[in-house]
């Protein structure tokens, strides 16, 4: 039986949040990232201010969901039409104006490029410097966010019920693409562990698509209200997507409903699934909801207003997420973020929605002095594991596999200094 509660917020910034809380760095540093409707702000875990930003005018929303770059940036979108560049620090480095308000969140490429949507219907491509790479003129207003595949592939769904795949190099449309829904498309595009592309509509059906943009067998679902949600997706393949009929869905792999869940009020949130196959949801009936595997309510905290925000799961075991009552909430799980595909929106703990981005989960030390931890990415690359005690000279540690996108390190430490780790792709 569901088990309901009241719960203090970590932190009360006024506004209203509805964007989705990312972590810097690797996410272990403890600074989240959270946009409002007045300020764009950076806390401690804790709940500590350490900075915020209004913008090139004092006070303007922030409704996208930050991306951190691998330097610490912080790159968000405003309803100035601005895509700004925040250091860690929390000054300006650029901003470019990309002629529309932006509620779509960026994605950052492997080289640095980041993706975003604009409001007067571009999907653009920004260099790391701040210059615009391509733009490419989809003729309608754009909420939904990119998400970059492993071989760069950029894919955005857009209002005039398209989903566009694009070169990252030179923003053409690949061959087959752009896909039709029967209705807009506000939902941010996941991607699979094949490569296929799972997306919700607002004509009630949640859609996947090959590489090549055919539909997959079993897809489109059944109807099942209309999809604001962006879906996440599970170790074993389940797509998990909330609706703004209050439901919570799972879907199987054919796209059959494995599950569905009532949580009161309708979802424009968007799943986070925990590594215990939790399933981590806000509502607009002012709740957060608990979701055991099989479907089944947990616990559900009342925050007293809407959540629209998307939560993610820090490396700390608490579920971080904004509510429309200007308040940062930070509940604790007794896990940590799922190993599958795409387990949060936006894909990682630093929102970059780039199914290449390496991501070290905290690990344990051992009585023989060897520090065991968990390298996380795409399915079957090699990474390069390196240490480091003063961030300026780094040590090869190992060579790591990841087998269904894991991989596990067993690296021995030595002295009293404190030892940091980090992995990039390998060769």
């Amino acid at each position: 039986m569901q088990e309901s509660f009241s719960i203090p917020p970590l932190s009360e910034l006024g506004g209203s949040l509805l964007s989705s809380p990312a972590f810097g760095g690797d996410g272990a540093d403890g600074t989240v990232y959270l946009g409002s409707t007045n300020k764009l702000y950076a806390l401690s875990s804790s709940g500590f201010l350490r900075w915020s930003f209004g913008g090139l005018t004092t006070n303007q929303a922030f409704n996208s969901s930050p991306a951190i770059g691998p330097n610490g940036t912080v790159y968000v979108g405003c309803n100035d039409s601005n895509l700004y560049a925040i250091a860690s620090s929390g000054a300006m480095l650029w901003r470019t104006n990309l002629g529309g308000q932006i509620f779509s969140s960026p994605a950052i490429g492997a080289d640095g490029t980041i993706y975003v949507g604009s409001g007067d219907g571009r999907v653009c491509a920004v260099n790391p410097g701040g210059t615009v790479k391509w733009s490419y003129a989809t003729g309608t207003g754009i909420n939904s966010s990119p998400a970059v595949a492993p071989n760069g592939t950029v894919y955005i769904g857009t209002m005039s019920s398209n989903l566009y795949a694009f070169n990252p190099t030179n923003g053409l449309v690949l061959t087959g693409w752009p896909v039709t829904t029967s209705g807009g498309v506000y939902s941010s595009p996941a991607i699979g562990a094949d490569g296929s592309v799972y997306v919700g509509a607002l004509d009630g059906k949640v859609y996947a698509f090959t590489t090549n943009g055919s539909a997959k067998s079993g897809w489109p679902t059944t109807n099942v209200g209309t999809v604001y949600s962006s879906p996440a997706i599970g170790p074993d393949g389940a797509v998990y997507v909330g609706s703004s009929n209050g439901l919570v869905y799972a879907f199987n792999t054919n796209g059959s409903i494995r599950w569905t869940y009532p949580t009161g009020g309708a979802i424009k949130s968007s799943p986070a699934l925990g590594r215990d196959g939790t399933v981590f949801v806000g509502s607009d009936d002012g709740r957060f909801h608990f979701i055991n595997p099989d479907g089944t309510g947990r616990w559900a905290y009342s925050v007293g207003s809407p959540v629209f925000s998307s939560s993610v799961i820090g490396f700390d075991g608490r579920v971080y997420f904004g509510s429309t009552g200007g308040n940062l909430y930070a509940i604790p799980t007794g896990t940590t973020f799922a190993d599958g595909a795409w387990p949060m929106f936006r894909h990682n703990l630093r929102h970059t929605a780039n199914v290449k981005t390496l991501i070290l989960r905290p690990g344990q030390l051992m009585t023989n002095d060897v520090y065991v931890f968990d390298v996380l990415g795409p399915a079957g690359v090699n990474c390069d594991v390196e240490v480091t005690t003063d961030f300026l000279s780094w040590t090869s540690v190992t060579n790591v596999t990841l087998v269904n996108g894991v991989g596990t390190v067993q690296a021995a430490t030595t002295g009293s200094a404190q030892n940091f780790y980090r992995a990039r792709l390998g060769n």
